[in-house]
């Protein structure tokens, strides 16, 4: 990771970590603005930062969801057990 994507990317995790902790989802677009003036270059690198980490983190909460419905579903068991048993506390493994 270049300089320009190391600076770009520690200011799309400040920013979005700041609009949740105060529910105030307009901080990174006026992060963007206040970069933009002055660096366009470095404006577009925060919004592909931003669309990034955005995209994971909904990603993350779509496959979180498709585990939970797996395991109500009894669709995931332990590849050693005879008897099915539901894994729930192998995530962190995997």
């Amino acid at each position: 990771m270049d300089l320009l994507e190391r600076m770009a990317d520690d200011l799309a995790r400040k920013a979005l970590a700041l609009e949740q902790q105060t529910g105030n989802d307009r901080i990174a677009d006026n992060v963007s603005k206040v970069i933009g003036t002055t660096s366009p270059t470095l404006q577009e690198a925060f919004m592909t930062s931003l669309r990034i980490r955005r995209a994971a983190a909904r990603g993350e909460e779509a496959l979180n969801q498709a585990r939970e419905d797996a395991i109500q579903a009894g669709l995931i068991f332990t590849e050693d057990s005879e008897t099915p048993e539901l894994v729930t506390d192998r995530w962190e493994e995997i």
